[in-house]
């Protein structure tokens, strides 16, 4: 569900927030999805700017989405690292056939 933060392990994915009162918020700061890039960048060799570019369209995707004009910004975790895995499927191979996914 997009609505339950998903447990992520691999240094190539977006993190959830750790200081969740209920750890089931799958919503984080664009702050703190920032500060993760060049992790992630190093761990998957995807350029910074194209992982700015994802987070701020999945920023874009949840504003018109719930048309929360006023609404502070936020990302998604799960939408943004299945966003991730489709448009780098060659960097995440590993990670999808371990766990199944196609």
């Amino acid at each position: 569900s997009e609505l339950i933060a998903q447990s992520f392990t691999s240094a190539k994915f977006f993190q959830p927030r750790n200081d969740s009162g209920s750890g089931v918020d799958p919503d984080i700061t664009p702050n703190s999805a920032i500060s993760q890039i060049p992790t992630i960048s190093n761990a998957t060799g995807i350029p910074v700017n194209a992982l700015k570019t994802l987070v701020d369209l999945d920023i874009a995707r949840n504003k018109e989405t719930n048309a929360l004009v006023f609404a502070p910004d936020y990302v998604n975790v799960l939408n943004l690292n299945i966003e991730l895995v489709k448009q780098y499927p060659d960097v995440y191979a590993q990670e999808t056939s371990a766990k199944g996914v196609p």
